[in-house]
């Protein structure tokens, strides 16, 4: 062994020695394979806030939870699409974009290592337009049921009820009695009727009316019926008297 100070921690050192290893049976050869490294890939890892937002609002983005299995974090390359089109419009850890249009867009980060093996990672970004509304008409049917007595009516709601009335008919008057010159007496015949309807019922209130006009006629024919007979009866009794 040869050499001016102690070896440094990592070869190589200043310090020469000569080795010699003596194998038993027991030994055999060792690859540990320092020489036969294999790269894989890194992973994305990207992150957005906030994920949900108004149009013309700004999104931070960060790709610093990404990794690789050589490098660290800061040697990986970081490339951003922002809306998915497969355009990739910035560069960078950590960017911020602005969405100026409503939409769903599916923001991707590219990860790179020195070999240029990559990796992708996708976030969800939802913009809202605020200035659109929707508009909800509930309508609702309300059924309303009316019970009537006969001859009467009942507006619907919201209208006016109208009632009409016809006024009681005069009844007929006195009839004519038989001549007292002629017949050597008196007579006296009289009919009287009473009749009033109520419209306000629409077809049943001009039925009674009908009913009532009737009623009245057949009550004035038979009191001059009765007139009639009376001064025929009272002509065939009464002595004639000399003109």
């Amino acid at each position: 062994m040869a050499g001016a100070d102690e070896g440094p921690a990592t070869a190589p050192g200043n310090l020469n020695g000569d080795v010699r290893f003596n194998m038993g049976e027991g030994c055999v050869p060792f690859d540990y394979g320092l020489d036969q490294v294999t790269n894989a890939a890194p992973t994305a890892r990207p992150q957005a806030r906030p994920t949900t937002l108004a149009k013309g609002g700004t999104v931070s983005f960060d790709g610093t939870g990404s990794f690789d299995d050589v490098q660290v974090p800061s040697q990986l390359r970081y490339a951003w699409d922002f809306d998915g089109d497969g355009t990739f419009e910035a560069e960078g850890p950590t960017v911020s974009h602005a969405y100026p249009t409503a939409g769903t867009f599916a923001a991707t980060l590219r990860v790179s290592d020195a070999e240029g093996l990559s990796d992708r990672g996708v976030v969800t970004i939802t913009v809202t337009d605020p200035s659109a509304t929707t508009t909800t008409t509930t309508t609702t049917t309300t059924t309303t049921t009316t019970t009537t007595a006969p001859g009467s009516t009942t507006a619907p709601p919201g209208s006016t009820a109208s009632t009409s009335t016809t006024p009681a008919g005069p009844g007929p008057g006195p009839g004519p009695g038989p001549d007292p010159a002629a017949v050597g007496g008196t007579g006296t015949g009289t009919g009287t009727g009473v009749g009033s309807g109520d419209t306000s019922g629409g077809a049943l209130g001009r039925t009674g009316a009908t009913l009532a006009a009737v009623v009245l006629l057949g009550v004035a024919l038979l009191g001059f019926g009765v007139a009639v007979r009376q001064a025929a009866g009272r002509r065939r009794v009464t002595p004639g008297r000399a003109r």
